[in-house]
């Protein structure tokens, strides 16, 4: 009767302690799945040819709807207390990456290409923080692949 009321006692504690953040094991396996869904979504998108622009615009803008709701999925993770800031972090500049894909597809859409190289620019330079936050996180998963 005492251990069940221990065992009780111990539970309503650790449930109502507020102190719910996730181990990093439980957080990257978490993160990795939507990461990995979104890999399956992108790949099933259709591949227009590099000479049709209004269809490379629309596909790239289902993309980035994709990107972004896998982002909004993971931001709605609570992230493990020690890697809070290094998450925070990640996820700012995969926001900017993005920000700099809308941009990039709406002046290809207005047919302004140095507008769009300069956000393409904004983007790599993202992408490239973001990659290495995310091994840095052991998300890799969430990462650019490494070719070659």
């Amino acid at each position: 009767m005492l251990a069940g009321l221990l065992a009780a006692a111990t539970f309503f504690t650790t449930a109502c302690s507020g102190d719910q953040s996730p181990t990093a094991a439980e957080y990257r396996s978490r993160v990795g799945q939507v990461c990995r869904d979104l890999r399956k979504q992108t790949a099933a998108l259709p591949r227009p040819a590099a000479t049709a622009t209004a269809e490379l615009v629309r596909v790239g803008r289902r993309a980035l709807a994709l990107q972004r709701d896998a982002l909004s999925r993971i931001q709605s993770l609570d992230a493990p207390s020690a890697d809070e800031r290094t998450v925070g972090q990640w996820l700012d500049f995969v926001d900017t990456a993005l920000d700099a894909g809308a941009a990039s597809l709406a002046a290809q859409d207005d047919g302004d290409l140095a507008a769009a190289r300069s956000a393409n620019a904004r983007g790599t330079a993202a992408t490239t923080r973001a990659d290495a936050l995310a091994r840095t996180l052991r998300v890799s998963d969430c990462a650019t692949p490494v070719t070659g």
